[in-house]
């Protein structure tokens, strides 16, 4: 028996294709476990991108602090949980500083504190994500939405 490559879990030698479709219904195949996902990537929105470059109240610190919260973000999430401690450390920023750019986030709606929670926040969906926004459960996204209110 041949080696198979890793992730070919199934082939077969004999093909049968539907001439209307062109789908195979008989015959080769193979089933590929999925790849690693890299989670070093995250995807941003057109309508975000465009907010944060037209709206001059937004400061480029609170951006700064976005970005940071963005780069916490969980996998298939819109949770973030972040110590302000550790942002002023790693921003090299004041307490005072780190407020002020959460109170510019909150206020502009890109994040909201999640109740019963203090240092864990929602970003605004259809912002960015990592991952994938259809993986989101709908109890995040109506959780924002709802803190919202």
């Amino acid at each position: 028996m041949g080696r198979r490559k890793p992730g070919v879990l199934k082939a077969q030698d004999v093909e049968i294709i539907d001439k209307r479709t062109g789908e195979v219904v008989e015959g080769t195949w193979y089933i590929l476990a999925p790849k690693e996902v890299d989670v070093s990537f995250c995807k941003f929105f057109m309508p975000v991108i465009e907010e944060l470059y037209r709206d001059t109240t937004i400061s480029k610190n609170a951006i700064r602090l976005l970005l940071y919260m963005i780069s916490k973000l969980r996998f298939n999430s819109l949770e973030v949980i972040i110590s302000p401690q550790i942002v002023c450390e790693e921003l090299k920023i004041g307490r005072d500083t780190f407020y002020r750019w959460r109170r510019i986030l909150l206020e502009k709606g890109f994040i909201v504190r999640k109740k019963g929670f203090r240092d864990v926040y929602l970003i605004k969906p259809h912002t960015m994500v990592r991952g994938s926004m259809r993986k989101i459960s709908d109890v995040e996204i109506s959780m924002f939405y709802n803190l919202t209110q």
